[in-house]
């Protein structure tokens, strides 16, 4: 196998990515979660004997065959009523007025991710700095408490070793993480995720995003 993409800057799903990659590899708490890796979006071109090759957005081509406990996952757009306390979320945040983020993106895990990725973490540049040059965190946390509702929901969302104060608001994309089975990626399917080097120097990936 071979991983002939580069890295790409700015994967709409920056946020979901940052916080699977995590669960993947367990960083230790402001570790950089992409470090190592090569993220790639495109679509399915081809699968042979658990080969997947890969049409990437830049016009390369990458191919990958997924780890043995890897996680494929679909999301599905929810609301901010779904960000309740007793939830396991993971959000990208932005540095705002007085103490609290100010969430961009807020995905809800199932129950069988919770943990995943726990922690606050800087996501990679350039991709998670702002044009007012605050850049971008990502926290995967349980909800302690959440309040308000309609326009505004202000959560405190607690991991091991803290907790941050996030607000999500109206212009938050709240979506839903829902796993799927490897055989519902077919030839066609648009995905993208974060490669790694397997053991046998070839492209292993342990988390596959499917783009609804």
């Amino acid at each position: 196998m071979t991983m002939t993409n580069r890295p790409l800057a700015a994967l709409a799903a920056a946020a979901l990515l940052a916080s699977q990659l995590a669960a993947a590899q367990a960083p230790a708490a402001g570790a950089n979660p992409f470090a190592g890796a090569t993220r790639f979006a495109g679509t399915v071109q081809a699968i042979s004997n658990g080969e997947y090759t890969v049409r990437v957005n830049d016009g390369s081509t990458l191919a990958f065959r997924l780890a043995p406990d890897a996680r494929v996952m679909i999301r599905k757009a929810a609301a901010l009523a779904d960000l309740t306390t007793g939830g396991f979320v993971g959000c990208t945040a932005v540095k705002s007025t007085g103490d609290a983020l100010r969430a961009t993106e807020c995905h809800i895990f199932p129950e069988s991710m919770r943990g995943a990725g726990e922690g606050h973490n800087p996501m990679q540049a350039p991709d998670t700095t702002m044009t007012n040059g605050n850049v971008a965190t990502m926290t995967n946390g349980a909800v302690q408490a959440a309040s308000g509702g309609g326009n505004s929901v202000r959560m405190k969302v607690s991991y091991k070793g803290g907790e941050q104060l996030i607000e999500a608001s109206a212009q938050t994309e709240v979506t839903q993480i829902v796993p799927i089975t490897f055989d519902q990626v077919k030839v066609g399917t648009r995905v993208n995720g974060a490669a790694r080097p397997g053991p046998n120097g070839g492209a292993l990936v342990a988390v596959l995003n499917v783009v609804p």
